[in-house]
């Protein structure tokens, strides 16, 4: 049997002048863990499965918890830090993904870019998709 991973880590930095903000945001990710994770017991909420954040006293570190990096839950709380922040700009992450067997086309990865408003994705497989638009037999599928 096979078991398929993923990771990624990135950081969610703000300015100095705004450590107030980004504390208060902080406190209140902190306490709706907590809340998910009482009110669901084993029962992970999307919003926290596979993500882990830590307070590194200047920023925040974002990593998956283990096996598993949940990006859309990364890219969730990725928002919502710009929005508490009120930061024009974008955070940006990517994971890689893979089978604990080797084999062909069990590895893969992706980033993105977020903003307050917005979500841009990128995948490996969007390479091969490009190629085959563009009329490119990809010979070892």
């Amino acid at each position: 049997m096979a078991n398929n991973y993923s990771e990624g880590s990135f950081d969610l930095r703000y300015p100095p002048e705004k450590k107030a903000e980004a504390a208060a945001w902080y406190e209140a990710y902190s306490a709706e863990v907590t809340r998910l994770l009482e009110e669901n017991g084993d029962e992970y909420d999307e919003k926290i499965l596979g993500l882990e954040i830590q307070d590194q006293g200047d920023h925040y570190w974002v990593s998956g918890n283990g096996e598993y990096f949940n990006t859309d839950a990364a890219a969730y709380w990725s928002k919502d830090f710009l929005k508490a922040i009120d930061s024009p700009g974008g955070i940006f992450f990517s994971w890689s993904s893979w089978c604990s067997k080797p084999r062909v086309h069990e590895f893969d990865g992706g980033g993105c870019v977020v903003t307050q408003t917005e979500e841009f994705w990128v995948n490996a497989y969007q390479a091969l998709e490009e190629a085959s638009q563009a009329g490119v037999e990809v010979v070892n599928l």
